[in-house]
């Protein structure tokens, strides 16, 4: 398993838990942020716009570094 340490991880809520992608493992007391890329039915209009706009960005690929 790869050990994960700063990095972002994509993954969908299933039955309640947030299940890591296969193979990813986090060291034991790891603090991790959870910021949820949905809405809620509450949310004001700009924050929806935002996260709508947050998600095509983390679904294009990423380009390489400049060297």
């Amino acid at each position: 398993m790869k050990a994960v340490k700063n990095q972002m991880l994509a993954s969908t809520v299933s039955g309640g838990v947030i299940p890591l992608p296969r193979g990813v493992r986090l060291a034991e007391g790891m603090r991790v942020q959870i910021v949820p890329l949905d809405a809620l039915p509450g949310d004001p209009p700009f924050l929806k716009t935002m996260l709508k706009l947050a998600d095509k960005r983390l679904a294009r690929p990423r380009k390489p570094a400049a060297k």
